[in-house]
């Protein structure tokens, strides 16, 4: 080969799984292993998925070793994924603007997820970003099965919603033609995954719609399980079973599938109208289909009829070299499922490759330690075995006995000064832990933040939404709404210990309002008193319903009247313990 770059992929799908051994040689993929397991369970059972996975996964690599990189990509049923635009700026900030998008955008608290962000597009103002989530407690039981069952130790995992553009994008790097903004169908068992792709990125659209749609229609018009109904449906398609003239099961398939291509291409439809209005009206000129659930008949010509738009197989399979030992017969078979794993892949022979790993942070610290520890161990032996010559020298006796015993006081002297310098530096890496526990502990809060400034935006909508009558009657706003955030500063301090209370971090914040006041009282110029006081108390009352604030430490306030008509209100609170930033 080429390159010593290898990585083994790991398809996990909802029916089967697949592992890919992938390697480069002078810019072309080479396909060195290809191993395919259907998975039997309970298909709408979604909590069984995981064992199954992890089942078929396990008895095939009790047969053969992972080699280089190890990637899993995650199926589409668990991932959720969201479209957002920020304001461009520097990559240090960027993380946490995508991170207060997302929870704005995710029906559950970041700290519930596993979530990773792509920028897919900008225009110099504004970027377009896709992140992808993960329920924190699936992914994690999903990544220990992995560990403990299958005896696998992932270095990432990819979302499967973001591999079929690599894919058609190794397929243009390979000669392919490109005929301008494209649309990429991956039918999967419970979803289908549309992506639109122009020349300045991309856009992944998720709808709830897949290959068990035709299933459940089987099983529904012929009252058997859901399992039963599938191997019917594989048995009509894969010409495997011969079905007698007045069976039903054909023409509900036939019917299920024509129901199926037609729902799909109405949200096509839906879709396409949005894309259109981003890109001056201009539609996809090609439409590529993926996926297993594209094995229904005729489904590429049916598309094209609905969509008047020609339609194609995304088959990158040809643009693989196979390397001895492959089966190329398995490979054809299984084209449909492959474009993901080629997507991967491609990162081995297209530089700039771009990925989002969802592997939990916290099994990623632990796994890289573990890699570590055969390093150490290896260490050990060898510091153990340093003072192995020194007693090598007792074996001599008379005339060299003297010189072992000097030897082994120079040895003593050496390994106490290393026992001295062990003692130092264990009492600087205490200091380094209590550094980093500080430092961790800030981390853990960040996204408290998101939560802090929510709270205070409903502090001043309680404020600026307020309602009043006017002179003929009507209801307008009050001019309360005429208050806003000129500064909010937090001050993070120290509490030091005071009897059987440990020390602890007390957050204050000064926030300061500023007001317009057009009424001046023309008999005292300098401010319109009774209105700031009215103004004031109705800040304190908000303040005090905030969930951030801690009820039992007094709010200070100091206003400023240097300005009679834009006078200002500064005010420190503290910060509930619980809810430290």
């Amino acid at each position: 080969m080429g390159s010593n770059a290898t990585k083994t992929i790991i398809n996990c799908g909802t029916t089967q799984v697949s592992v890919s051994v992938f390697s480069a040689d002078s810019g072309t993929l080479v396909l060195e292993k290809l191993v395919v397991e259907n998975l039997v369970y309970n298909y709408t059972e979604k909590e069984e998925w995981p064992v199954a996975a992890t089942n078929a996964l396990r008895n095939i690599f009790s047969t053969m070793k992972p080699k280089g990189e190890i990637v899993v990509i995650a199926p589409g049923q668990l991932l959720l994924t969201r479209n957002v635009r920020v304001p461009q700026v520097e990559a240090s900030k960027r993380e946490g603007v995508i991170a207060f998008e997302a929870q704005s955008n995710f029906p559950f608290p970041l700290e519930e997820l596993v979530w990773g962000s792509q920028v897919i597009a900008s225009d110099g103002v504004e970027e377009s970003v896709v992140i992808f989530a993960l329920k924190r407690t699936e992914i994690v039981r999903f990544t220990n099965l992995l560990i403990k069952e299958a005896k696998l130790v992932p270095d990432t995992i990819q979302p499967a919603t973001n591999l079929d553009v690599q894919a058609y994008r190794y397929l243009l790097a390979q000669g392919g033609e490109d005929v301008g903004p494209v649309l990429i169908v991956n039918v999967g068992a419970h979803t289908t995954n549309l992506t639109f792709v122009t020349e300045n990125g991309f856009d992944i659209n998720n709808i709830g719609l897949g290959g068990n749609y035709v299933t459940q229609k089987l099983a529904e018009a012929t009252g058997v399980a859901f399992q039963a109904a599938e191997q019917k449906k594989i048995a009509y398609f894969t010409e495997t079973a011969r079905f007698s003239y007045d069976d039903p099961v054909p023409a509900t398939i036939l019917a299920a599938a024509d129901s199926f291509i037609r729902r799909l291409s109405q949200d096509i439809t839906r879709r396409l109208i949005a894309f259109k209005r981003a890109n001056g009206g201009v539609g996809p000129k090609k439409i590529f289909i993926s996926g297993r659930g594209s094995l229904l008949p005729d489904m590429a010509k049916k598309l094209a009829e609905l969509q008047r738009v020609p339609v194609e197989v995304l088959d990158v399979t040809p643009l693989l070299s196979c390397a001895s030992g492959v089966d190329t017969d398995m490979v054809f078979n299984e084209r449909f499922e492959l474009q993901e794993v080629i997507g991967e892949a491609s990162a081995l022979v297209m530089p700039g490759v771009e990925g989002v790993n969802l592997l939990p942070p916290e099994i990623a610290k632990e796994l890289d330690f573990k890699k570590k520890m055969p390093f150490l161990a290896l260490a050990g032996i060898f510091l153990a075995l340093a003072p192995w010559p020194v007693w090598m020298h007792f074996s001599d006796v008379g005339a060299t006995l003297e010189s072992a015993r000097a030897a082994q006081a120079k040895q003593i002297k050496v390994l106490e000064d290393r026992e001295e310098q062990l003692t130092k530096l264990d009492e600087q890496s205490q200091k380094m832990k209590a550094y980093l526990d500080e430092v961790f502990s800030v981390l853990d809060k960040r996204f408290r933040w998101n939560d802090f400034m929510a709270d205070g935006q409903a502090c001043l909508s309680r404020l600026q939404t307020r309602t009043a009558t006017g002179e003929e009657g009507e209801t307008i706003f009050s001019s309360d709404r005429h208050i806003w955030l000129d500064s909010l500063v937090v001050r993070r301090s120290l509490k030091k210990a005071d009897g059987d209370n440990p020390a602890s971090v007390v957050c204050d914040v000064d926030i300061k309002f500023a007001m317009l006041i057009p009424e001046v009282d023309a008999d005292n110029p300098e401010h319109n008193s009774g209105l700031f006081e009215a103004r004031r108390n109705l800040i304190l009352e908000s303040l005090k319903a905030a969930e951030f604030v801690d009820k039992s430490v007094k709010i200070k306030d100091k206003p400023d009247f240097s300005k009679p008509h834009l006078p200002t209100l500064t005010l420190t609170l503290r910060i509930k313990s619980d809810k430290g930033l």
